[in-house]
């Protein structure tokens, strides 16, 4: 009985770096041109200073603070919507832009971006900072 030995051919190496390459420079391009801007119609509300307070007075409310040039909190929010249709009968979903607003005013607890901070009946219940998966925040608001 003859023993095939599989010879790899300098072809082979070849062709399997370029496949490599074509890959690597097809995810690199899709990241690049991912500068994807949230749809108007599917954004959270935006608060401003004034309007905070009574937002979140009654019921749960959940707010991300963020900076609108930052990737990490448009990744945020784009995980909030998709949150917020699970929820939209019995939370509110805002945003706050912190270029805008001195969030310490708003709350202590927001010392960085993205933050989210959830109030039921306008006192704070939990918060979140930092990139947050659509799975941690549900999870943060099911144990509101």
């Amino acid at each position: 009985m003859e023993q095939t030995i599989l010879k790899i051919k300098p072809w082979h190496l070849a062709t399997a770096l370029i496949l490599f390459l074509a890959c690597i420079h097809v995810v690199g391009a899709t990241r690049e041109n991912s500068d994807y801007v949230v749809p108007q119609a599917e954004q959270l509300e935006q608060l401003t200073e004034d309007e905070f307070a009574e937002a979140v007075s009654s019921g749960m409310s959940c707010v991300l603070f963020y900076h609108k040039d930052n990737d990490t909190c448009l990744e945020v929010e784009q995980n909030l919507i998709r949150v917020r249709e699970e929820y939209k009968d019995s939370i509110r979903f805002y945003k706050v832009d912190m270029e805008s607003v001195d969030a310490r005013r708003l709350s202590p607890h927001v010392k960085g971006m993205p933050s989210i901070l959830i109030f039921k009946n306008g006192e704070e219940k939990a918060g979140i900072m930092g990139h947050s998966s659509a799975n941690n925040i549900r999870k943060i608001i099911n144990r509101c």
